[in-house]
């Protein structure tokens, strides 16, 4: 396998609760083409169907900022696994929107807190915000759904530009992986180290692997 090195290493003890160690997936993401797998910009509309056709995807780019990656999906991992995390604490009622710091969404996706880091999140943000799927995972042959990654962003601060002055960000998921979560689709816990994984058909590999291999 490809993998940088971790910039926060489960040594440091003093990250406390910013880094989840047990990343959580939507098992319903884990098999399909969904994103991306190159970090080259992708304009190309993904089309797939399952063998009997009984399944499809549509994953339709912005044409300005293109399709959304496997790397961008670090940050739907981390809104997954913050969810969850509310469910297993037993909270009631867990919203669909998570309320964070740029600060604290990289360090929990491995990535660096550098100014470069940062303007690399606001990219993904964008093309998370931007892509738009339909699928029948879910619906069944005769009904699908449509969303985009990202449902909303809000921010505190004077620029999404500048990550001296963002302090704060929300981020609402889509109903339809929210729904997955809580519902029959369930989640599987990844590694931490699938994070490091530079390549994306490694990525895909392991996450199509790890679903089948189950609990």
């Amino acid at each position: 396998m490809t993998q940088r090195p971790d910039p926060h290493p489960i040594r440091d003890f003093f990250i406390g609760e910013l880094v989840d160690y047990a990343p959580k997936d939507s098992r319903d993401m884990m098999e399909r083409p969904f994103f991306s797998l190159s970090k080259r910009k992708r304009n190309k509309p993904i089309e797939y169907e399952n063998e009997d056709k009984s399944v499809y995807v549509r994953v339709m780019p912005h044409p300005a900022y293109g399709m959304a990656t496997i790397w961008d999906a670090d940050i739907l991992i981390w809104c997954i696994s913050r969810i969850m995390a509310e469910c297993d604490r037993g909270k009631n009622n867990v919203e669909r929107t998570i309320y964070t710091t740029p600060y604290e969404l990289l360090r929990g996706i491995a990535r660096g807190t550098s100014g470069a880091d940062y303007r690399d999140l606001m990219a993904a943000l964008r093309r998370l915000r931007n892509t738009e799927v339909e699928t029948n995972i879910r619906a069944g042959r005769r009904k699908y759904a449509a969303f985009k990654w990202i449902e909303d962003t809000e921010g505190e601060g004077s620029s999404e530009d500048d990550p001296d002055q963002l302090k704060s960000i929300s981020l609402t998921v889509p109903r339809w992986l929210y729904n997955g979560l809580l519902g029959a689709g369930g989640v599987l816990t990844l590694d931490r180290e699938y994070f490091l994984l530079t390549s994306g058909v490694e990525r895909a590999i392991y996450r199509i692997a790890r679903k089948h291999a189950g609990n």
